[in-house]
């Protein structure tokens, strides 16, 4: 099949295409990143320091100290995932305008997979792929469509967090038909960004389930979700100084490496 994959510069999305592209060796791939530009110099503390952390880990990806052959394995960098498709890394910000749908016709996909893309697809752009859009949240739905909803879970005091793996089928935000959901327990002394890197091994397994389904059958299966669920935006910062007074952090030094590293012991 031909895939489109859309992604953001920053490093969950960084894994999680990484993880799906290493498995997809028999699919024409194609890349296409929002790529939005972070606000400067944003005060640590700040959900926009945060994000501009995220983006800057990308850049780390050639350094981590694990070997060449076992750090490709589990992430590779932007650079490396153009290789790896033999397509150049595309900016696709305006994926509604006519020239992101002409973009999208073009490339004529089977399938979109939206992978931490941050774009609400609408009806034209949902209507291009075959076999449709299919996005990983990283948050279990119903109950965390929205942002960040693995620091709401941690402010609720949740047990675990998860992935949900779910067709789009307008442009509505994270209603879809659901695939799939991956759990995983939530340590609440590990920081945001642990936790979150977490989610990706699991629910991008369920993203390489669902295309093997859906080039054998032409469909994954899929449930429309029950109850009404909750949606949250960006946190205020009212409610990130919350998150900081119960001791949680977002990041501390080795977060990456460590993930890397626990990666490769497992195999």
């Amino acid at each position: 099949m031909r895939i489109v994959l859309l992604g953001h510069k920053e490093i969950y999305s960084n894994l999680a295409l990484s993880l799906v592209v290493q498995k997809l060796s028999g699919h024409e791939l194609g890349i296409f990143l929002a790529d939005e530009a972070t606000r400067n110099d944003p005060q640590p503390g700040t959900i926009d320091h945060l994000e501009q952390y995220e983006s800057r880990l990308c850049d780390r990806l050639p350094a981590l100290a694990v070997s060449q052959a076992d750090r490709r394995s589990v992430i590779m960098s932007f650079a490396e995932l153009a290789e790896e498709t033999g397509r150049p890394i595309a900016r696709l910000p305006l994926p509604n305008s006519a020239e992101g749908l002409a973009v999208l016709r073009e490339m004529a996909p089977d399938l979109v997979v939206s992978l931490r893309y941050r774009k609400i697809l609408q009806d034209q752009a949902i209507a291009i792929p075959k076999y449709g859009v299919l996005n990983l949240h990283s948050g279990l739905l119903p109950d965390y469509r929205g942002a960040m909803a693995t620091f709401r879970a941690l402010l609720n005091g949740d047990a675990e967090i998860g992935s949900t793996l779910h067709y789009i089928v307008d442009g509505t935000i994270d209603t879809g038909p659901v695939v799939g959901r991956a759990r995983i327990p939530l340590d609440h002394q590990r920081p945001y960004m642990a936790s979150v890197l977490d989610l990706y091994p699991p629910g991008c397994d369920m993203v390489v389930a669902a295309i093997g389904a859906i080039a054998r059958d032409g469909v994954a299966p899929s449930a429309k979700q029950q109850g009404k669920g909750q949606y949250y935006s960006w946190p205020s910062q009212d409610q990130v100084d919350a998150y900081f007074a119960r001791g949680y952090r977002f990041y501390g030094e080795h977060e990456l490496e460590d993930f890397v590293a626990r990666q490769v012991a497992r195999r």
